[in-house]
């Protein structure tokens, strides 16, 4: 794949291995006006690891990370996707052995966390630590006032 493919041209001079398929996703990116890797995470859902992974070249990243970073970059995802698969299979390409990135798929109920579950349990950790901290001191306080009650009376 080459910066045509991923903009819907084909190119008779297209390669195919992860690292020129990596190359064409950084150009996009850079043409794209060099989002962050924070940005992108938020314009993905996908996190700046596995962008990160998928712009390095060293894996060959997953269609949903394809689709997705492609998409919100501004480039033809269906070519772009087209080129990922002709990679997986092995194609023309001289990628005979590249390992394949594969994103775990995270369903409702699986018991597998979801990206806003962290953020519920700091929440709800925070909120444990005030109700702890507001019942000590309300201990404290009770018993406090006694003591001072009783030395007042001698």
């Amino acid at each position: 794949m080459n910066e045509n493919d991923i903009h819907g041209g084909m190119s008779a001079h297209a390669t195919h291995d992860v690292a020129d398929f990596a190359a064409d996703l950084r150009r996009l990116r850079l043409e794209a006006g060099s989002p962050t890797l924070a940005h992108l995470q938020h314009l993905t859902g996908i996190s700046r690891t596995v962008i990160s992974e998928a712009l390095s070249g060293r894996t060959l990243p997953s269609e949903r990370t394809v689709n997705a970073l492609v998409r919100v970059l501004g480039g033809d995802p269906p070519a772009a996707l087209r080129k990922r698969a002709e990679l997986a299979r092995g194609g023309p390409a001289k990628t005979a052995s590249v390992p394949v990135a594969r994103e775990p798929v995270a369903t409702v109920g699986s018991g597998d966390p979801r990206p806003g579950d962290a953020l519920a349990v700091t929440v709800a950790t925070f909120a444990a630590g005030c109700l702890v901290s507001v019942g000590s001191w309300a201990v404290v306080r009770a018993l406090g006032s006694r003591r001072t009650t009783r030395y007042r009376r001698r």
